[in-house]
């Protein structure tokens, strides 16, 4: 039986392993940036417990960089290393069930800011300053960059750490104007989405597939998509030639059906019988 309950723990780590887990090692400093790759914690302690995750950041040159430390008492509080006061309660009520993954993210963006998120719910989401931590010296700490973690001795609650692929949301901000996809969010990293213009005239002139990666970012074998506005128009145009050579004061005029088809800012001008490439201020349009 015991043989039995072995190989059942042992094929649960190669499996746990294999989608990207691995187990917590106490006093060992870990190649780790929460800033590029968020740090995700499972565990399945209970309220009551007291047991603790404790996870400390430290520099390339193995200063210390900060830390979090998460209680599970009769109610759940969290620690933030040189920063709070004491062990505060989270603003937001967590996940009931015992199986917990948490993903600690730190961002430098606009200030320090450590985010944190319990089985995908947000439940802290605090900017540091000289408001929100009691330490003065706290920016000793926490400006410097970090490139290694450890979890400390007191650790009794983390089981697993690891970083998974965070799904992909939807198009980037800055193409949803011009851009679609009939690609459904969330999808896994790694799904290619076909897009396309939204504009029925308009040219898309970068890469009509792209490759998700996390969130909102994607990447393209050609160039980024975009969509440019062209179009086709017939109307009568004046347009006014060379001064003509007779009447040197006088400017003449021809009528022309003319095809405008709009391209790049530009104007390109067709007839039967006339071609050109003019700009603007040569038009005047046959009112």
């Amino acid at each position: 039986m015991r043989n039995l309950q072995t190989t059942l723990i042992f094929l649960q780590i190669i499996s746990l392993s294999l989608c990207g887990w691995l187990p917590v090692e106490r006093e060992v400093k870990i190649e780790w940036d929460p800033e590029s790759t968020p740090l995700e914690i499972k565990t399945n302690s209970v309220l009551g417990s007291n047991d603790h995750v404790y996870v400390f950041f430290y520099s390339a040159e193995g200063q210390l960089s900060g830390g979090v430390v998460l209680r599970f008492g009769s109610t759940p509080h969290y620690w933030l290393l040189y920063c709070s006061p004491s062990y505060t309660n989270f603003p937001v009520k967590l996940p009931s069930t015992a199986d917990k993954v948490w993903r600690i993210t730190l961002t430098r963006t606009a200030g320090v800011r450590i985010v944190i998120q319990c089985n995908e719910v947000e439940v802290l989401n605090i900017l540091l300053s000289y408001s929100t931590c009691r330490y003065p010296y706290w920016r000793s700490y926490w400006n410097r960059d970090v490139a290694k973690i450890q979890f400390h001795s007191s650790d009794t609650a983390s089981d697993y750490y690891g970083s998974q692929p965070v799904s992909c949301t939807g198009l980037k901000a800055e193409w949803r104007t011009a851009i679609r996809t009939t690609t459904k969010f969330p999808v896994v990293p790694g799904t290619v989405v076909e897009v396309n213009c939204i504009e029925s005239r308009a040219l898309n002139k970068g890469s009509s597939e792209v490759t998700c990666t996390s969130g909102t970012e994607f990447i393209f074998n050609l160039n980024e998509p975009e969509c440019i506005n062209t179009g086709t128009k017939t109307m009568m145009y004046k347009v006014y030639t060379n001064v003509d050579r007779i009447e040197m004061n006088r400017k003449k005029v021809r009528e022309y059906q003319l095809q405008l088809i709009y391209e790049n800012s530009r104007i390109h001008i067709k007839e039967t019988s006339f071609m050109a490439l003019i700009s603007d201020e040569y038009l005047e349009k046959d009112t």
